[in-house]
């Protein structure tokens, strides 16, 4: 039996990544704030906060009754905040960090001794926004630029370990993520430009790939024998982001500033 950890499995891609790895032979410890029913009897669900020791001390002695061994971790875990940063909470721009980017950490720590035995992989989702930084989601896009960074890192620091992390940035996806991202406080300064960018932005996801497409995608890079480090999902936005890279920085942030910001 192949064993597989799952955050942020109670919705979105997290769920449908979990439901997918227990149909493809996996037994899945989906890990979220909230129990969500699953069917299938290869998905034990877990109530864990990420962000708390304890709490994660307690998910990982469950997993330990069934086995102390994992051949996947995959980092789904996380949520989106817009508006602008002069009126964004400091309190709230923490939170975020302190679940896209220092949940993360906290749960590939604990599972380390886990994939040790198998050479497991540590699989988590970045986002195009770390490559291509997008104005009124700034905070998000900041915490995703971490990870990519942070997962980098850490394949080259567990590859004498024969554990490999994979970090991949989407684009626009149709998922529930839309729904619950957070809209910070602003004010008249900013309200008109705010609106219009975010609305944008959320029509983009709304025709963005499915969630069920996106995971199917996700489970090959995890499968793969000699994965790359690093993966864009789509031609289109290798494309984007190859050519955000190869422009000048100020016509490439301009142009982002004009279909963003204006």
């Amino acid at each position: 039996m192949r064993y597989a950890l799952v955050t942020g499995a109670s919705s979105g891609l997290g769920k449908s990544l979990a439901e997918l790895m227990a149909q493809s032979g996996y037994h899945v410890f989906a890990l979220s704030r909230s129990i969500e029913p699953f069917g299938g009897e290869h998905i034990t669900t877990i109530r864990c906060d990420i962000t708390d020791e304890d709490s994660l001390t307690q998910a990982m002695a469950i997993i330990r009754q069934t086995t102390s061994e994992l051949d996947v971790l995959a980092n789904c875990a996380g949520f989106g905040i817009s508006g602008p940063i002069e009126t964004t909470p400091l309190a709230l721009a923490k939170s975020q960090f302190e679940v896209n980017f220092f949940g993360t950490f906290n749960i590939t720590k604990a599972a380390l001794d886990f994939l040790r035995p198998r050479k497991g992989r540590i699989f988590t989702i970045s986002s195009v926004a770390a490559t291509i930084p997008i104005p009124f989601q700034s905070f998000y896009s900041a915490t995703k630029s971490a990870l990519t960074s942070w997962s980098l890192c850490l394949d080259n620091e567990l590859r004498p370990f024969g554990i490999r992390a994979i970090v991949v940035e989407p684009g626009d996806l149709s998922t529930g993520f839309t729904d619950h991202r957070i809209h910070s406080e602003t004010n008249d300064l900013y309200l008109e430009r705010v609106t219009g960018s975010v609305s944008r932005m959320e029509a983009d996801e709304r025709k963005g790939r499915p969630s069920n497409e996106a995971v199917r995608y996700f489970l090959r890079l995890i499968e793969k024998q000699n994965p790359s480090p690093y993966y864009v999902m789509g031609l289109d936005y290798r494309l984007f982001t190859l050519l955000y890279r190869w422009l000048p920085r100020r016509l490439a942030n301009r142009i982002i500033g004009r279909m963003y910001a204006r």
